[in-house]
């Protein structure tokens, strides 16, 4: 299995309104080349660059300065449902990057889509909810 970088941020469900412990939440991405699992909170340094985005994500465009956003889904540790959160990056070398924080997504509408550089894979297994964007998520689903 691939090592996995989990982002150790408190975010709040849109579902059922529960406030996830940031120690426990299931927000996480296959990034780098740490032979472990890792975590970054805030403000730390990751061992993954630009170019592990560019493998492990969908590429909705290319990063226009030394910030960027990738777009991941998460499990509450409450209800169980997978919401979505737009985590921000900065480069700091070719070879790292610093996790900048997280925010939740209510709905992958354009506007949360043209915000972001990145999507996550796990795009295949959702299906669009009333008020997202549903061409556009399918047009990602394509692209896998």
């Amino acid at each position: 299995m691939a090592p996995r970088i989990f982002f150790r941020t408190p975010p709040t469900c849109p579902y059922c309104g529960t406030l996830n412990e940031g120690s426990k939440i299931q927000l996480s991405s296959a990034l780098g080349n740490d032979p472990e699992w890792t975590s970054a909170l805030p403000g730390e340094a990751m061992d993954a660059g630009l170019g592990d985005f560019e493998v492990t994500f969908l590429t909705l465009r290319p990063p226009d300065g030394p910030t960027f956003v990738a777009i991941e889904q998460w499990t509450c540790q409450s209800c169980r449902l997978g919401p979505f959160a737009r985590l921000a990056f900065r480069i700091r070398t070719p070879r790292v990057a610093q996790f900048v924080g997280a925010e939740v997504v209510q709905l992958l509408t354009s506007e949360v889509l043209d915000t972001a550089h990145f999507m996550t894979r796990e795009i295949e297994y959702w299906t669009p909810l009333l008020g997202e964007d549903e061409a556009r998520i399918d047009e990602l689903k394509r692209q896998l």
